[in-house]
Parts: C-alpha cells; structure tokens; sequence
C-alpha cells in the first residue's frame, strides 16, 4: 500500500459553549493509513500534501486515532468518486477487521453513495450524476452516537473493475471529534496572540 510521508494538520478551534468556553480540536491526516483486514483487495491508498485521503481501487483504509465523539461532534466532509462502486462512505471503528463488525458497530458508519447498502443510510446521496464532481456532507455525529473510537474507515468498496475507481475523502471541518484540550474565552484568545506572535517571527 503506497503511503505518503507528509503530515498534514488541521487545526480548528469550534463549539463555543453558553460563550464561555471552546474545544480546541486537532485532527492529523497523516501516513498512518492501516489496511482494514478482510476489505483491502486491490489498489493503492494515500494522504496527499493537501489532507486528502485518496483510495484507488478496491480498499478500506482506517486512519488511526482515537476519536472522542460528543454530542456536539460534528463532521463536514468532502467526497469525490469517478466511478460508482458498491459502497463509498466513512465510519468510526475500534478495530481494524471487517470481521467484528456486528450489526451496532455497523451504526457507525455512514454511506455517501454506491449500488449496496450498509450502515447509515440518511446521507447516501451520491449518485451517479455525480461522479467527477465534489460533494460536501456534515454530519451531526453526536446524533448517531457517542464514544472513543481508535479508528476512522474509509471505505472504496469497488469489487468490479477496481482500476477504474479513485475516490477522495478532505475533512472540511471537524467539530468536538478528538479534543485536545478545553479553554476559557480568554485562554482562546491568548491562544490566537501567542500564534500571530509565532507567524511574525
């Protein structure tokens, strides 16, 4: 499986509680890419210098965590397939094997498109009409469930003429997903003085 070496970070500072508080949210892309045993058939899966998660052929790949999801967590995400498989789609795991999915493990996965069905269905909207193009979903995580989770799988699932599929996945935009720390308003904003400091430098 070809990995890249980049590490891309994005760094969001979201959800602003009763205005007196914040999460400072981290999520890593990075050349931590794990095969999902069972599901990796065929192709080649990387994170590119730009934080995209781009799978070719017949693969799930999970990126390795954990991930705390709370009530608040939320996930804009964008998608872009040029051939439409059996299923594209993202899911929280704690493990890396198709194996031990059962039918609640299941509940944690959401699909965005494709000719099967598994998981959560409420946001499989992409189409065939669609391919080539990019699709942007949020995801209100904290209303499907809560939890830690060591895992997050991208799934390609394209048991046909896998060489002809290359999907991508780019988080846009995650919220309450892996906090890294809590801080008061004011420690936000000492946060931000701290960092035009550094960028002056």
């Amino acid at each position: 499986m070809k990995l890249s070496s980049k590490l891309v970070t994005l760094l969001f500072g979201l959800v602003v509680s009763s205005g007196a508080s914040a999460n400072i949210i981290e999520l890593n892309i990075s050349d931590n890419l794990v095969k999902y045993e069972n599901q990796f058939f065929t192709g080649t899966a990387e994170v590119t210098a730009d934080g995209k998660v781009v799978q070719d052929g017949n693969n799930w790949v999970a990126l390795e965590g954990p991930y705390e999801i709370t009530a608040d967590s939320v996930l804009n995400i964008a998608f872009s397939s040029t051939v439409l498989g059996e299923i594209h789609g993202i899911g929280f795991d704690n493990n890396t094997s198709y194996t031990n999915l059962d039918a609640a493990s299941q509940n944690r996965f959401f699909q965005f498109g494709g000719t099967q069905f598994f998981g959560i269905q409420d946001f499989n909207t992409y189409t065939a009409a669609d391919l080539d193009s990019v699709v942007e979903f949020t995801i209100n995580l904290g209303d499907y469930f809560t939890g830690t989770f060591n895992n997050i799988i991208f799934i390609n699932d394209r048991d046909g003429k896998w060489d002809a599929t290359s999907t991508y996945f780019q988080p846009l935009q995650v919220s309450g997903v892996n906090a890294v720390n809590t801080a008061s308003t004011l420690g936000l904003f000492l946060i931000m003085i701290a960092s035009l400091l550094v960028r002056r430098r």
